[in-house]
């Protein structure tokens, strides 16, 4: 399928795989794991019915990181087996699971990296990174886009994810330095964050599990776990999902250069949670020896990873089905239970354009909304109408809590009376603090008469009636202000600052 048009108008694809039987009937299973993602308003008869019919849907995707090439050919493989062998490991995943096959989250660096790679092949420059940027807006950080979704390929994804498919388990296929172990797979390091429901958590044990035992019983060795990456921070491609009870999987291969295979003697790279990846240790069992590593050996690792996280999928289909409903249901009830209650997001803000936009944004990714009829109070406080409410009484509570209550990071030390251990990545995201929205935390229970918001529309402007003898002006208080003026200066206008505070006629 097309999913939509890239940064630099080419396209996404998705390669959508199942028994032939389901594949006839998409559009239904579509509509059922929807309801399985919000199971309210379902008897128990009709939710037993769904969870007996439905499939485990896995999202798998690659090359976010246009350098990071292996995925791409690994899944490449993963597909052309997957459509033509008849084995019954095949069979027990086709019938029991839908396989969602992203080959590149960055199509547009992916055919400049691998342009880039055939231009050089053979001089001095084989193997380098390109010297410009194969995002165009974020160079390498299109995988920090996942909670605020500014990016045309997010936005592809999270149509897919949070509004379209709702898989249970979604895997991002990765690759990172050359000089230590030559896998990484889940489970992760410290610290988790507690909005996390705790099965998403032992799921991935679960998951990270089976393929480390499959790794280990084929002799690819240099396996790590439970090192470098953590579950701490919310932006990432398969971090995010957690907190739309979706479990999310990361494999991190070793990099060659590009394409072009390395020799390395000894792995030396110390990494949080494995200080030396030659030590015999119970999260790195197996060292790798050293020597040649090529392309593919990347490809062979993440292709048998694939089909392990796969098989488990398929083979314990009841399970992730069922807790996947079961995670819904936990946070609707800690919802109706547990404080914070609600976020209000007050109406007459100065800034309305940036309201809009970052409910636009919650909105994207499933959190439902509502809007105040009439002036309530909640904790004290009186909101005038057309106030926003966001409940956290709904199965998407930890992205709600997530993405607008305040995160504090773990105090954390390197070793005992040792420095602060630095953060894998962000430590916080909180989005009214980046957009400077008010946004309230209430936590005592209250009344008010809301109604659903389906849609997010930006206010209108206006523009003040008559003739402008001298010019127009407007203030500096909105976002909006520095788009506008930047795209007047590019039309040619000239614009000047107000060193001081002025006033027209009326």
């Amino acid at each position: 399928e097309d999913i939509g048009p890239t940064t630099e108008d080419d396209t996404m694809i998705m390669a959508i795989v199942s028994s032939p039987d389901t594949i006839a009937r998409l559009e239904y299973y579509k509509g059922l794991q929807k309801k399985l993602a919000d199971p309210r308003g379902l008897s128990a008869e009709e939710l037993e019915k769904l969870k007996s019919e439905a499939k485990t849907v896995f999202f798998v995707n690659t090359a976010g990181h246009s350098t990071e090439v292996g995925g791409v050919h690994a899944l490449t493989n993963v597909l052309y087996r997957l459509g033509t062998s008849d084995d019954a490991e095949v069979a027990e995943i086709l019938e029991n699971t839908i396989v969602l096959i992203v080959p590149t989250l960055n199509p547009d660096g992916h055919d400049m990296v691998a342009n880039w790679y055939r231009d050089t092949l053979g001089t001095e420059f084989e193997g380098t990174n390109q010297p410009w940027l194969y995002a165009r807006y974020c160079g390498h950080d299109n995988n920090r886009d996942w909670f605020m979704f500014n990016l045309q390929e997010s936005r592809n994804i999270g149509k897919i994810l949070y509004q379209e498919w709702f898989p249970e388990i979604i895997y991002d296929i990765h690759q990172m330095g050359s000089d230590g172990a030559r896998f990484f797979i889940p489970p992760f390091f410290d610290p988790p964050n507690w909005e996390i429901d705790p099965l998403i958590l032992r799921q991935i044990m679960l998951l990270g599990g089976a393929a480390t035992t499959e790794l280990c019983a084929q002799g690819m060795s240099g396996v790590c776990s439970n090192a470098i990456y953590d579950t701490w921070w919310h932006g990432g491609m398969r971090s995010a999902p957690y907190y739309h009870n979706m479990v999310g999987l990361l494999t991190e291969a070793a990099s060659v250069k590009l394409a072009t295979p390395i020799t390395v003697e000894k792995p030396s790279g110390a990494r949080r949670g494995l200080a030396d990846p030659n030590e015999f240790l119970t999260n790195n069992p197996d060292p790798w020896p050293g020597g040649e590593w090529r392309l593919g050996d990347i490809v062979a690792y993440e292709e048998a990873t694939v089909f392990s996280f796969l098989k488990t999928a398929a083979r314990y289909r009841d399970m992730f089905i069922n807790n996947f409903v079961l995670m819904g249901q936990k946070a609707v009830t800690k919802g109706e239970k547990e404080a914070p209650f609600a976020f209000v997001i007050p109406a007459d803000q100065s800034d309305p354009a940036t309201v809009a936009k970052m409910l636009e944004i919650l909105s994207f990714q499933g959190t439902e909304i509502h809007q105040a009829r009439m002036a309530f109070k909640a904790d004290g406080k009186t909101y005038p109408a057309g106030s926003y409410v966001i409940k956290t009484q709904q199965p998407y509570r930890a992205n709600v809590i997530a993405l607008l209550d305040t995160q504090t990071y773990p105090d954390r030390l390197e070793y005992p009376g040792g420095p602060a251990e630095r953060p894998y990545d962000v430590a916080g995201w909180t989005l009214p603090y980046q957009m400077g929205v008010e946004c309230v935390r209430v936590v005592n229970k209250f009344t008010a008469e809301l109604e659903p918001v389906d849609e997010i529309t930006p206010p209108a402007g206006s523009v003040v009636k008559g003739n402008a003898a001298f010019g127009y002006a407007f203030g500096p208080e909105m976002n909006n202000a520095v788009t506008a003026r930047l795209r007047l200066l590019e039309k040619g206008f000239d614009l000047k600052w107000a060193k001081e505070e002025f006033a027209t006629a009326d």
